[in-house]
């Protein structure tokens, strides 16, 4: 009896860990996933043939699917510690509650692979509060760099100009476009690079086109801007609407056992007490 209540213990210990290493911010910041190589060379053929490679195909996407972290999930470190711990955790919780033996442990690899990969799923706080970030910020950002090419200066100019005035994850992503130029790299292809951005990536296709084909730098980062303003109006009008939901889980944490001790429990009380006079 002993055991199995140390074994409980134990269980919830390491589930709290589990949690808490898979909420916690990464130390390296936020990671941009690479696009794969089917994106980077959409012509290349595949290996397969034309007979294998089409019935492998859906199988491979899948797995790639699962297998692939979500964009802001939390490093791979910190997958393969709460894979570890839901590897110990789910058979002591079945040695401690189901009473199963020994064989509880052959559903360890199990949960350690359900765990990489659910945890693979998951967005980091980190990645929230900087998408929130680059949501805010974004309309001033393009309507201040829209402002300045409508004044005669080169987009890469302009694009220092705002950088001076700016800061925040935004100003991290734009500085680096200018850090590639400034090594050498083609500008429009410069831009390209920001194309997977979570608020940059279709105005960076746009810059990268204008950019070629001469086209007006300025009205493309104007309608871009009314865009962004629509996306942070409706951003914050879709968190408004979740506070409402966000705040019942407190409430009735909080709610729920005040309620039973300030009603129930003394009337149970007093209850008990006449009984046994």
């Amino acid at each position: 009896m002993i055991i199995s209540q140390l074994y409980g213990v134990l269980a919830v210990v390491l589930a709290g860990l589990a949690v808490g290493g898979a909420v916690s911010e990464p130390a390296a910041g936020l990671r941009r996933l690479r696009p794969s190589g089917d994106h980077d060379h959409p012509g290349r053929e595949d290996p397969g043939g034309p007979t294998g490679g089409a019935r492998s195909r859906p199988v491979a996407e899948l797995i790639a699917a699962l297998a692939a972290p979500r964009r802001g999930s939390p490093p791979t470190g910190q997958r393969a510690a709460l894979a570890g711990a839901v590897a110990v955790v789910l058979p002591l919780g079945l040695q401690a509650v189901a009473g199963v033996g020994a064989q509880a442990w052959f559903a360890a690899p199990v949960a350690a692979a359900a765990g990489y990969l659910v945890s693979g799923r998951l967005q980091t706080p980190a990645y929230h509060r900087r998408r929130q970030r680059l949501v805010d910020g974004l309309p001033a950002a393009l309507e201040l760099l829209s402002a300045a090419i409508a004044a005669g200066l080169p987009l890469r100019s302009a694009v220092g100009e705002v950088l001076a005035v700016l800061d925040g994850p935004l100003a991290e992503d734009l500085q680096q476009v200018i850090t590639s130029i400034d090594l050498g790299r083609d500008e429009a292809t410069a831009w390209r690079s920001l194309r997977d951005h979570p608020a940059l990536g279709p105005i960076s296709v746009d810059l990268a086109r204008s950019l070629e084909s001469g086209t007006m730098i300025a009205a493309t980062l104007q309608r871009h801007a009314a865009i962004a303003r629509r996306n942070r109006r409706g951003d914050r009008e879709a968190r408004a609407r979740t506070v409402g939901v966000k705040s019942v889980p407190p409430l009735m944490l909080c709610f729920v056992p005040a309620f039973l001790l300030i009603s129930i429990v003394p009337i149970a009380a007093s209850g008990i007490v006449q009984a046994l006079q």
